[in-house]
């Protein structure tokens, strides 16, 4: 059973305009961080959050993430946080973080160009015989015809 906190309203008081948090003040006074949270809900204080400031300003974040096609290493590299902090603050913005979403072009070149697909496909190759010919797997013919809004063959090899 955990004892109940006992710490005056002035002593609270005073660590809390210290700047210290929860959990600081918890380690000075050997209460449980939880209880001095109590304590200072009860008393109408608000110790100082844990969490810190972020490296740049919320406005100039979401211009490089969603304004640039600057690759996401890029990013990190310029506000030096990790790669899972960006992610995480801009799931929190709602922005979107892949390339493609961002409208940048995809980094692999495709293999096969939109007239060599059509060609192959009103020659009557299959999805098979295509991915042979231009190094592609099937699925990736399949994809691209999709695409490009051409017939799948009847036995489609994807």
């Amino acid at each position: 059973m955990s004892r109940g906190c006992k710490i005056t309203k002035s002593d609270l008081a005073r660590r809390v305009a210290r700047g210290l948090t929860a959990p600081q003040i918890a380690a000075e006074t050997g209460y449980l961080a939880g209880q001095i949270r109590l304590a200072c809900k009860r008393h109408g204080l608000t110790p100082v959050s844990g969490k810190r400031e972020p490296k740049i300003p919320r406005e100039e974040f979401i211009a490089m993430v969603s304004g640039t096609t600057m690759p996401l290493c890029e990013i990190v590299e310029r506000i030096g946080v990790s790669l899972q902090a960006v992610l995480l603050r801009a799931r929190n913005l709602g922005l979107k973080t892949s390339l493609r979403d961002r409208g940048a072009v995809s980094r692999m070149p495709k293999k096969v160009t939109d007239e060599q697909l059509r060609a192959a496909v009103m020659a009557g190759e299959s999805n098979g015989q295509i991915a042979k010919a231009y190094g592609m797997s099937g699925a990736a013919v399949w994809k691209c015809r999709q695409a490009l809004g051409l017939p799948q063959c009847a036995a489609a090899n994807h």
